[in-house]
């Protein structure tokens, strides 16, 4: 899959259950739910390419127990919070993981993933200028919401 980016910010088929969301140091992570493989790759091509999104690496070949998909890191505006703590460039990619549920089809049933949701940041700071994670502000993870929210909603109506 190949997007083309838009945005400045960058962001970030079976029945979608969705679980907790955590926002801890470096990352914003969640539960976007149970999909199927294809289903999943259909929603992210769609959701990606409505916000612009670039899918730099892509680890999903047909049945693999795991799958991953990696966006462009996208460099972003310093903010004031960060700034403050010396911060002098940040940036931020999404990365979209799926593990395989049990040993794959069985009695016709569609092999599921469980696929969970993760914005990473990192930064450059005057003490140490080489890209590393950061704390992630709230109004990073504010800013990648609507992506999350319509690729969660996607995978939910993926398959009914």
């Amino acid at each position: 899959m190949t997007f083309v980016s838009l945005m400045a910010w960058g962001v970030a088929g079976a029945c979608a259950t969705t679980g907790t969301s955590t926002v801890s140091d470096s990352q914003w992570r969640e539960e976007l739910g149970r999909v199927t493989q294809s289903a999943l790759e259909t929603s992210l091509e769609k959701i990606f390419r409505k916000h612009g999104v670039v899918v730099r690496r892509t680890q999903a070949e047909v049945g693999d127990r795991d799958l991953r998909f990696e966006t462009e890191w996208v460099a972003r505006t310093v903010l004031a919070v960060e700034e403050a703590i010396g911060v002098t460039g940040a940036r931020n990619r999404i990365v979209i993981t799926a593990s395989r549920i049990g040993d794959g089809e069985s009695a016709g049933s569609a092999v599921l993933y469980r696929t969970r949701w993760h914005v990473e940041n990192q930064a450059t700071a005057v003490a140490n200028p080489e890209w590393h994670a950061a704390p992630i502000p709230d109004e990073v993870a504010e800013n990648y919401r609507s992506v999350f929210s319509d690729l969660e909603m996607e995978i939910r109506t993926s398959n009914r």
